[in-house]
């Protein structure tokens, strides 16, 4: 291994080791949910045999507050009749919203979407004929509403009131972020600051100069959406019970249902070079950049 291998891979440790560092001991029971975790950062690259470039690659995270929140509900009815159907979604939907003025939410901030109306279907069976004959047994009716509020402890407020109108099926949570661009100069601030820290420490471990000119390979800018970020699993040890008679079971067996749970899982940090704020406790919007620089290597004439 030459001089110039040597003081690379010196440096790639210097600039990789210390996310292991950081590595936890401690598992609870999403250990049950298989996953594989990987890392993408990368610290430099020589991105030729000759050595003739440099490649330096930052990624950075910030959690971000939303400006708003948008819960969308859906619930459904069920009548002999269209008119039946949409006199009743709709007296349900009145009341909900009526009650949604307590908690400052005004008509603006919701809007009601009508979403299916199908025909539902039945069988009658005759017993003499043995024959089970499908026929039309009424309609459904299906709608959602999609409310706006700012402040996230409301959500818990408006679960309660939509269950007093029969509405359980909460659909999604969307949070919204208007104005990016300061994030986007602020992470794009921050890792130009990580790309300089790296690039010295490789230059000052193998003695490389390189020329003033840079150019900007690959940039990727984006957010990771909390309701994106879930994760499930289910958590159990089970026996098993089986009949002397292979081939004839002498018992039926009811099994117990399996309760799933469902968590919030944010980015692996071992992928960022630099968090910007500490993980907080609740789901926020991640805010992320990778960017790489390429750098042509002063060559020395032989």
């Amino acid at each position: 291994m030459n001089k110039l291998m040597k003081s690379t891979l010196l440096a790639w440790f210097c600039l990789i080791a210390p996310q292991y560092w950081l590595t936890a001991q401690h598992a609870g029971n999403s250990y049950y949910k298989k996953r594989t975790y990987s890392s993408s950062r990368q610290a430099v690259d020589i991105s030729n045999s000759k050595g003739t470039k440099l490649v330096v690659t930052a990624n950075i995270l910030k959690y971000i507050e939303a400006d708003e929140f948008v819960a969308v509900f859906g619930l459904s009815e069920e009548a002999p009749s269209v008119k039946a159907c949409n006199e009743k979604i709709t007296q349900r939907l009145q009341g909900f919203v009526q009650k949604l003025k307590g908690l400052g939410i005004k008509q603006g901030d919701y809007y009601i979407d009508m979403v299916t109306q199908n025909q539902v279907y039945g069988y009658s069976f005759d017993s003499d004929k043995k024959v089970a004959t499908e026929k039309t047994e009424g309609f459904e009716l299906k709608k959602n509403i999609a409310i706006r509020y700012k402040d996230d402890q409301l959500l818990n407020k408006i679960l309660q009131l939509a269950a007093q109108y029969g509405i359980y099926d909460l659909i999604k949570v969307d949070y919204l972020k208007y104005d990016q661009a300061p994030i986007y100069k602020e992470l794009w601030k921050e890792a130009l600051k990580v790309i300089e820290q790296k690039k010295d420490i490789y230059l000052k471990v193998t003695g490389v100069k390189l020329w003033d000119k840079s150019k900007i390979l690959s940039e990727r800018f984006g957010a990771y959406l909390p309701g994106q970020m879930y994760q499930s699993y289910t958590a159990f040890q089970s026996a098993s019970v089986s009949s002397p008679n292979y081939n004839q079971r002498s018992f039926t067996r009811i099994d117990k249902r399996k309760l799933k749970t469902v968590y919030y899982d944010p980015p692996n940090f071992s992928k960022y070079d630099k968090v910007l704020n500490n993980n907080p406790v609740k789901p926020m919007l991640q805010f992320h950049l990778q960017v790489t620089i390429e750098y042509d290597v002063v060559r020395k004439i032989k």
